[in-house]
């Protein structure tokens, strides 16, 4: 049912990965030699966090296609949590808690057991949630939060565990394409923020949705596209067996669709007066602020690989 990942795929993972916070660790500590204002307690928090979770991802990853799951259902867990501190619906709050964090496990056993039905329909579901809140009027207020619910619980359960397919014999065949494409992903989807956020401090002038996220520039998502498709292809041959023009093409369909789901959470997050989801990251914020990229990512992947004739 589940595929083992090959020993060559979780070396070169790891030579891409930690490679790439060794060579981030060394330019700020050089940087901080030249020039005393590069100090930042941020930065460092940020680079100590992502040493951290390396460090537990490719734990998981070497382990198997169950903790694969399990780290998934962990993260799902954590998101769903701090979405509901977000999102609140009053009385009935505490009854719907329950009941999504019973879906929530529920879904992850699914997935355990082979079946994919869920796979099918919480996309579509998504995009109901979405339209709901549009043509919901404004005094619908309890109606129009049941929908933000829904894209939360959609987004945070459901487009989130999209990944764990990789893992699947049923879906992948080719057994470095198995974890080793969930790495890719997940990979690609974190560079593509870091990516945005340098290019948007370096060169950022033009806002890009500024009602939402201020600190987005059309430079900063520009430069990140660019630059997350040429490590795409850099290193689509030590995870995948991606061509280099697939690789390419899935370069942009991870940032662009990376892009969409860190500004669909920004503004859930400020309709509530939320600037992040939590503090468990200390640099980053909460575990929605680092997955809410690939819920959407994960989904627009998917689709792109099986439309890809890969397999």
């Amino acid at each position: 049912m589940f595929l083992s990942t090959p020993i060559s795929t979780l070396v070169n993972a790891c030579i891409i990965i930690f490679g790439t916070l060794i060579c981030a660790t060394a330019i700020y500590l050089i940087l901080q030699v030249i020039n005393s204002r590069f100090r930042s307690e941020e930065i460092n928090q940020r680079l100590q966090v992502f040493w951290m979770i390396s460090l537990v991802f490719m734990l998981s990853m070497s382990a198997g296609a169950i903790s694969v799951i399990l780290l998934f259902l962990y993260l799902s867990f954590l998101a769903l949590r701090e979405f509901s501190s977000i999102v609140s619906l009053g009385k009935s709050d505490l009854g719907l808690r329950s009941a999504v964090f019973i879906i929530l496990f529920g879904h992850y056993c699914a997935i355990v057991f082979g079946f994919k039905i869920t796979f099918i329909i919480s996309p579509i579901l998504l995009i109901v949630s979405v339209l709901l809140f549009y043509a919901l009027k404004k005094k619908d207020i309890s109606a129009k939060i049941a929908s933000v619910w829904l894209f939360g619980v959609l987004a945070t359960v459901f487009l989130l565990s999209f990944s764990t397919l990789f893992a699947m014999e049923s879906f992948t065949q080719n057994a470095m394409d198995g974890v080793g494409l969930i790495i890719y992903l997940v990979f690609l989807t974190e560079l593509n923020d870091v990516f945005q956020f340098v290019w948007g401090k370096a060169f950022g002038r033009r806002k890009i949705v500024p009602r939402i996220s201020p600190n987005k520039t059309l430079e900063g998502f520009v430069g990140g596209l660019f630059s997350t498709v040429i490590v795409a292809t850099l290193i689509c041959g030590s995870l995948t067996s991606l061509s280099i023009l697939s690789a390419a093409i899935s370069g942009v369909v991870i940032a662009v669709s990376g892009f969409v789901g860190d500004v669909a959470f920004s503004y859930i997050k400020r309709l509530h007066n939320k600037k992040e989801s939590g503090d468990l990251l200390p640099g980053h914020g909460g575990i929605l602020d680092r997955v809410d990229s690939i819920c959407f990512s994960s989904v627009a992947f998917i689709i792109f690989i099986s439309t890809n004739s890969l397999f």
